[in-house]
């Protein structure tokens, strides 16, 4: 699972720092690929795959959300959006209606972590996702 996660993650951040603005279709396929690699990061589905509990659908469900976001993100590079796929899948998952891919530039994501740790009583709210995974093998 984490090599997929790390080449979406990894190509989608490449993307974001290589287009600085976009057309309007281009931003929604960014938005969608990041929905897609979030729903794909969802702990759920190793969590479901290691108890050996619905296994069949917790594979299926992950390579979907990876495949989704390499198809948006090679549409995103070729310079062509299929406006019908990513509305279907838009329609599909939509969750997290005010996501921004623009959080996956390298200097945006760098700035807003210094921001968080620097107002530890602020009235803004963050939110701080820790994981482990597997070392990868090189």
């Amino acid at each position: 699972m984490y090599p997929a996660l790390h080449e979406c993650e990894q190509r989608l951040i490449r993307i974001v720092n290589r287009l600085p603005d976009v057309s309007p279709s281009v931003e929604r396929a960014l938005h969608q690929a990041a929905r897609e690699l979030m729903l794909a990061q969802s702990s759920d589905w190793a969590f479901i795959m290691d108890n050996r509990t619905s296994v069949d659908y917790a594979v299926a469900r992950f390579k979907q959300h990876i495949n989704r976001c390499l198809e948006l993100l090679t549409m995103v590079e070729a310079g062509r959006i299929d406006m019908d796929f990513l509305q279907r899948l838009e329609s599909i998952d939509n969750l997290f209606p005010n996501v921004d891919y623009r959080f996956y530039r390298s200097s945006t994501c760098n700035d807003m972590q210094a921001k968080a740790m620097r107002r530890s009583s602020s009235q803004e709210r963050s939110v701080l996702l820790l994981s482990w995974e597997f070392p990868l093998s090189q």
